[in-house]
This record gives C-alpha cells, structure tokens and sequence, in this order.
C-alpha cells in the first residue's frame, strides 16, 4: 500500500512533541520528529542547480528518480501507511518541492502558540539567553522561530489546504484536536489515552537532547496541562513588546 503523506508546520514549543506522542497512538499514523528531508532535497537541488557535472550532463530524468524516491525511501520501514511530516515546508521553495516530488495536493496542520510565550518557554525551559540575544537568536526570518512564523503565513496566504491548530487546544481539548486532524487528514479516529503518555519513540528511536544542551522533547507523561506560562516570569518588557508586535499569523486567518 502506498504510503500518504502530510507535513505539521509548527512554532518551536507549542506542543509539537505531545501532539505526536497522541497522534501515533494510531498504528497507520506517523507523526515525525523534526525531519531532515528538507534539508536532503535542498541538498539535491543544489546539486542540479550549481554542480558542473549535472550542467555538463544534465540527465533530468534519473535525476527526478532519486528525487521522488526520497520519501518513500526514508519511510520505506516505517509500518504506518499514513506520515505526517514535521518541518518548516510551508516556505515557498519548500512547497514548491512538495508539489513536484511528493503530492501536488499537500495537506498541512498548522500548530501555532504566540510568539511570546514560545520564547518564554524556551528559557523556561534553560534557554541562557537574554534580551536582544534572545531576539536575535530566534526572531529574524533565517532563524528558527522567525522562520516557523513565516511558513506558517505563507501557508495562509497562498490559501493551501490547511488545518489551523493551537498549543491552547492541544492541551485543553486534546481528543477533539485529535479527531479535528484525523478528519483532516481522512483517518478513521481512534480514541487516545491523555495519560500515561510514552515520550517520542519512533522504530525504536528517540531523541537525544544532550546534544541540544536542553531538554526540548521531554512531556510530562502522567497528564496533559497547558503550560499556562506567565511570559513577564521569563522575559523582559522589551523582549514581549517586540515579540507582541512581531507576531501578526492571526490575521491572515
């Protein structure tokens, strides 16, 4: 059976981890970790953009068959006929990539939580940075945070076919956000269990974030809360206006 594939756009820090940990609780239904496929085909078409060799032998089509091979090579072992991939592809190239290598009708689950209270958790969470640092280290288009934000809106703008979620939901509504998704994505619902969750562990694998120096993919297993985060705890006047005044996703809703 050929394997679907749909694509979560999330803010860092909105619930991206617990929202897989109930998700995957269905067998045929793989949520991802945060996925290096992006940046796999950005490494190819690099290659057929700017190597010598491909412009002096331009073999387009064998080209084109690793191309469209990539994601059912990666998923080849995956037992679940329905993925969900995590990353930032709502981005224009990365769209673009979608609809020529994978499906030319993408659907995507956006899962947004304000700006403010992402940065919050991120020094909630051990995030030694302050100020204009934290700013600079996660706002500006070419970071990650930024970056989130930016795919998100164009998912909007261009009018994609998109489901709209929020951390507030996810934690106080868990099963109906649940069942909005698999609706979403034309799965039969499977009731899920909000306690006693398992952390992220996908074929056996799961994250090791010592490399990250921060426990990003950690959930609290015996419930789900909303993190209720009071941002002035974490952050300072300067740091919430600026992220107030550069969070605007709502109003392309």
């Amino acid at each position: 059976m050929n394997k679907q594939y749909h694509f979560l756009v999330a803010l860092p820090r909105s619930g991206n981890t617990l929202l897989g940990s109930l998700i995957n609780q269905n067998p045929n239904v793989c949520l991802t970790q945060n996925s290096i496929l992006i940046e796999m085909l950005w490494q190819l078409r690099m290659i057929r953009s700017s190597d010598l060799r491909f412009a002096n032998f331009p073999d387009i089509k064998s080209f084109e068959n690793v191309a469209k091979n990539v994601f059912k090579n990666y998923y080849a072992n995956h037992k679940a006929n329905i993925i969900i991939d995590r990353g930032l592809w709502g981005a224009p190239d990365n769209i673009d990539v979608i609809k020529n290598y994978v499906t030319k009708k993408p659907k995507f689950v956006i899962l947004y939580r304000p700006v403010v209270e992402c940065l919050a958790s991120f020094v909630k969470a051990g995030d030694p940075l302050r100020d204009e640092a934290l700013l600079n280290n996660y706002l500006p288009h070419n970071e990650f945070l930024g970056n989130a934000c930016m795919a998100i809106k164009n998912i909007l703008v261009q009018k994609e076919d998109y489901i709209f979620v929020t951390y507030k939901e996810l934690t106080e509504q868990p099963e109906h956000t649940v069942k909005r998704i698999f609706d979403f994505i034309e799965e039969d619902y499977i009731p899920i269990n909000t306690t006693d969750l398992k952390q992220m562990n996908i074929n056996n694998i799961v994250y090791d974030d010592s490399v990250l120096q921060m426990e990003h993919h950690k959930i609290i297993t015996d419930s789900i809360r909303n993190e209720n985060i009071k941002v002035e705890d974490y952050l300072s006047e300067m740091v919430i206006k600026a992220a107030l005044e550069y969070d605007n996703i709502l109003e392309y809703l």
